[in-house]
């Protein structure tokens, strides 16, 4: 007798059993559950023209292997044919990033080498990593915010984790600074390669003001960036990434927000998880989705907006005066806001106005203290930045919209405005910007449809 002829044949609860489970069991599970065999089932659901998609749980100890040797998760879906949401969900289940290297931190490796420490070093033959120490020290420290000192801090670091950090600035050459971004670039986002080059390129600029080098290695190399090594699908992914609201996901997300002060600025203050401030999650709702609305009504940054005091509110003019900001990163205090364009009235609508001054009385009311007599930053604590985008999620997510972040109220504020015709020049000045040319870089889009827009009203003018 033939093989093939004692084969068992496939009944019909089997084959719908197959049906209903290919996509959600192993081959394994189901071979198990019909007492066949795995080959018995692969080949049916190959007759049957079945598609199984993949089953992340059986790259387990791949994947576990993968995060020990430090591999990204866009580059462990990859490897795996997976999407990288799909691979996120099933790692934070599975909590396999706590065993993920931790990075290295640049900015305790800049400290290790010196970037806060007087120098004591010559000014004759200096390396990389000696250079930028005194450019940094001699050029730029005195002038420039904490935010931004962290910046080259990060920077310095990362050049002292290469090999050119310790070569004399005269004889490095644009092969050694193309390495040098080869290397830096791999992993990073093409914005993140161009600020990080920018910086190089500044630093060398000046050692030959100075005279130390006669040329700049960092001037014309070949920029690399994590981008390049994107499948197409990938790219398109990664173009898809919500940046703003909609102009329909806006007003729902504004009108729900002003019902839900209606009601909660005439109750006690509504805490979620540790009821300590100093943790940053026991902000007051009421304080956190105000911080959220004024975002929206702006286009502020979140610094700017925790600067703001009950004397920055003129309900006369109907504007929010901005001439400061709060370091919320290290809970310092008010510093300087980004540069001098920053410093700005906001006209705002009546409704807004409104509502700070329903806010102003529930803080009285409710006999909520804040720091040094500001809106937002409860005394006793500090706001930050993860607090508010986590209350944004569960906002968004409520509304059935997908998450984003609160500095992408700013991108949505600037996006209704320039949709609707508003002025370049007038947008800019009200987000803090020095010059259109961020706008325009950003919203370029948004700027050709308006422009269209202009151009068939003057043909029905003409």
């Amino acid at each position: 007798m033939s093989r093939q002829s004692v084969k068992k044949a496939w009944a019909q609860n089997e084959e719908d059993f197959l049906v209903n489970n290919y996509g959600n069991l192993t081959v394994k599970e189901i071979a198990a559950n019909l007492n066949r065999s795995s080959s018995a089932v692969s080949s049916r659901a190959s007759a049957l023209g079945l598609k199984r998609r993949v089953i992340i749980r059986e790259y387990h100890d791949r994947i576990v292997k993968m995060v020990e040797n430090g591999e990204n998760n866009v580059a462990i879906a990859r490897s795996l044919g997976v999407s990288t949401n799909s691979l996120y969900t099933y790692m934070k289940e599975k909590c396999l990033n706590d065993i993920r290297p931790k990075p290295v931190s640049f900015s305790k490796i800049a400290v290790a080498n010196g970037i806060d420490d007087q120098i004591t070093f010559g000014l004759s033959n200096m390396n990389l990593k000696q250079w930028f120490l005194y450019w940094y020290q001699s050029y730029r420290r005195s002038t420039i915010r904490e935010v931004t000192k962290q910046k080259y801090r990060l920077v310095f670091g990362t050049v002292c984790s290469h090999p050119i950090a310790d070569m004399l600035i005269k004889d490095i050459n644009r092969g050694h600074a193309q390495e040098y971004i080869d290397w830096y670039g791999e992993r990073r986002s093409k914005q993140t390669v161009l600020d990080h080059l920018q910086f190089l390129k500044s630093c060398m600029d000046d050692a030959m003001l100075d005279g130390y080098t006669e040329r700049n290695p960092f001037a014309n190399v070949k920029l690399v960036f994590q981008e390049q090594t994107l499948t197409p699908r990938e790219l398109k992914a990664k173009r898809e990434i919500k940046k703003s609201l909609e102009l329909e996901e806006y007003t729902k997300v504004k009108y729900h927000m002003m019902f839900w002060f209606e009601s909660n600025l005439k109750m006690a203050p509504t805490r979620k998880n540790a009821p300590n401030l100093s943790d940053g999650s026991a902000i007051a709702m009421q304080v956190s989705y105000m911080i959220i609305f004024i975002a929206l009504k702006t286009g502020a940054r979140f610094s700017e907006i925790l600067g703001l005091t009950h004397d920055d509110i003129n309900k006369t003019r109907r504007t929010l005066n901005i001439d400061k900001s709060w370091d919320y990163k290290t809970g310092a205090g008010f510093v300087h806001t980004k540069n001098t364009a920053s410093i700005r009235e906001i006209p705002v609508d009546q409704d807004t106005i409104d509502i700070l001054l329903r806010y102003q009385q529930w803080l009285k009311d409710f006999q909520v203290e804040t720091r040094e007599n500001t809106l937002f930053v409860e005394a006793g604590g500090n706001v930050f930045n993860s607090t508010i985008n986590r209350h944004l999620g569960d906002l968004l997510a409520g509304l059935d919209i997908e998450k984003i972040t609160l500095h992408k109220l700013r991108h949505t504020h600037a996006s209704v405005l320039i949709a609707n015709g508003v002025p370049i020049m007038v947008v800019a000045k009200r987000l803090g910007h020095s010059s259109p040319n961020m706008l325009q870089k950003v919203y370029g889009h948004l700027l050709e449809t308006t422009e269209d827009e202009g151009n068939r009203m003057i043909m029905r003018l003409i």
